[in-house]
């Protein structure tokens, strides 16, 4: 017997349409479905894409597999630059998990927890049954950084949508990374559904609220993030089909939306103005407003001497690292002016356990004590 999705969920008319073609293809991308549910709650989306595969439509999962320089390219800001370069190498060099592959690690992880509750409740164990519950605690702690990391891609992907709308990128990912804990915290592999199909719910959801609660200094009404997303993506889309800017009359049209409703969303999205702004488009030495605001706490020019000097030290001494390792130490360490983070905030950035941090951040400390020595650079870290 047929499933009659539309009637029984209230799909809108552009989804249905999309569905219609969807039985005919016998396919339907994952993000075709979200972009016509916005809004829509877990318990609604898991009804939706139950349907759909119960109606026999395959539901494909499209993750960005674009070139990371290239990427890279397009996100740069000023001292951020390592750290997301850095970042999306890291999210491209752990492939994409089969069906298969997600219920083995969420059966790792499941076995893991079950060790954790029995070391847990007080019984006394032998050593032997101690060894063994704890490397199963171990084995669900990899499993769970495996899955973690798999799924980077999924959350830059996702994170790419919120662009200019006031939050970093960088802090889009790590928002991101929130909902992704949160997703692996409450999924069900028994239920047979997709790790990454639940998983973007999570984390289109952490990093929508975090758009919305900090993205500007003016809140605006929540139905307009999406809406707003929706203008800048069809700019977008139709620069890359004229070679062009597109016209706020031509984005209109595309939407199906009136001018005056496509230039409200686009006055809403405007920001407060940067201290980074250029003064004058025909200034050759591109002053900004920050260059005429005086700085009574900058350093002298000796002091800023020695610090550039330390600064290339310690910057070839973390050359001795991988890219990740070093990441892992500026953040901890707050080098390059950074703020220090904790082994959470860390561990919550990369999608990986307090404890496995730690581990990392041990063994960089170790290779940059044994280079500092060769280098009789000790006093610098």
């Amino acid at each position: 017997m047929a499933v009659n999705i539309e009637r029984e969920l209230q799909i809108t008319d552009p989804l249905q349409e999309l569905i219609e073609q969807a039985r005919k293809d016998k396919t339907i991308f994952l993000e075709n479905i979200l972009e016509h549910l916005p809004d829509a709650e877990e318990t609604q989306l898991d009804q939706v894409i139950s349907q759909i595969e119960d109606s026999g439509i395959e539901i494909i999962e499209i993750v960005d597999r674009e070139d990371k320089d290239g990427d890279r390219k397009k996100f740069d800001s000023s001292d951020e630059d390592d750290i997301l370069g850095i970042y999306l190498t890291e999210a491209s060099q752990t492939p994409l998990l089969t069906k298969e592959e997600e219920v083995l690690l969420c059966k790792r992880m499941e076995r893991g927890k079950n060790a954790r509750a029995v070391f847990s409740n007080g019984k006394l164990l032998s050593k032997s049954e101690r060894e063994k519950l704890l490397a199963k605690i171990q084995d669900g702690k990899d499993a769970y950084d495996h899955l973690a990391s798999a799924n980077q891609r999924l959350v830059i992907n996702i994170a790419k949508r919120y662009m200019g709308q006031g939050v970093k990128f960088l802090d889009l990912i790590q928002e991101g990374n929130y909902g992704l804990m949160r997703a692996i915290k409450k999924f069900d592999y028994k239920k047979g559904n997709r790790f990454a199909t639940y998983a973007w719910f999570w984390i289109r959801q952490a990093i929508s609220r975090s758009v919305r609660n900090d993205g500007r200094t003016i809140r605006i009404p929540v139905n307009f993030g999406g809406q707003i997303g929706t203008v800048y993506k069809t700019k977008s889309i139709l620069e890359q089909r004229l070679g062009r800017e597109a016209t706020d009359e031509e984005i209109a049209e595309e939407m199906e939306e009136s001018l005056q409703r496509v230039r409200e969303l686009i006055r809403y999205s405007q920001f407060t103005v940067s201290l980074d702004e250029p003064t004058d488009d025909q200034d050759e030495d591109e002053s900004a407003l920050k260059d005429f605001v005086p700085d009574k706490t900058s350093p002298s020019p000796d002091a800023k001497t020695e610090r550039e000097i330390l600064a290339k030290n310690v910057n070839e001494l973390l050359g001795v690292l991988d890219p990740r390792e070093e990441l892992i130490i500026r953040l901890r360490r707050g080098l390059g002016g950074r703020e220090i983070h904790t082994l959470n905030e860390v561990g919550k950035r990369f999608g990986l356990t307090r404890e496995r941090i730690r581990q990392i951040e041990d063994s960089a400390l170790r290779k940059l004590e044994k280079e500092a020595k060769k280098r009789e650079l000790q006093e610098f870290l």
